[in-house]
């Protein structure tokens, strides 16, 4: 009888009746909005782990930090489903704000054992427009006593 049990049990296993559980391996990608970029205007960049041990708010970002300004924008979690399975993913949104001009490198992040793959970002100066920044302003009143309101409204 308990060979009979044994021999079912391989049956269902081997024709795929039984549910097979899998664990996806830990993987960590970083995508950034650009590679070009000037000097003041902010990459944004998402961090997307799956598969993590821990959770990717605690993520050292301190490896950014040397080339960019670093600011958190969400974090979140996210399903995703790949062919019939339902991935748990971890997303973190950031703005990197250069330090500097040049070739500027993305550092590989590490994290829950995975890591991110080093980019480089391409910083140039600030354009200028060629158009001076002009402000207008428009006083309600040109003569003024101590402690009268006025309104001063101003355009740039």
């Amino acid at each position: 009888m308990v060979a009979r049990l044994a021999g079912f049990v391989f049956a269902i296993t081997l024709f795929g009746v039984a549910p097979v559980m899998a664990v996806a391996a830990p993987k960590l990608d970083m995508a950034l909005s650009t590679l070009n970029t000037q000097l003041g205007i902010a990459i944004e960049a998402e961090l997307r782990g799956s598969g993590l041990s821990q959770d990717l708010s605690q993520i050292d970002l301190a490896p950014l930090e040397r080339n960019f300004g670093v600011e958190i924008v969400e974090t979140y979690s996210a399903t995703e489903e790949v062919n019939i399975d339902a991935v748990e993913q971890q997303i973190m949104l950031l703005k990197l704000y250069p330090r500097t001009t040049g070739n500027l490198l993305v550092p590989s992040m590490w994290f829950s054992d995975t890591a991110t793959a080093t980019i480089t970002v391409r910083v140039e100066e600030a354009k200028d427009k060629e158009q001076p920044i002009t402000v207008a302003s428009v006083w309600s009143s040109t003569a003024v006593w101590q402690r009268q309101q006025i309104i001063v409204q101003a355009s740039i």
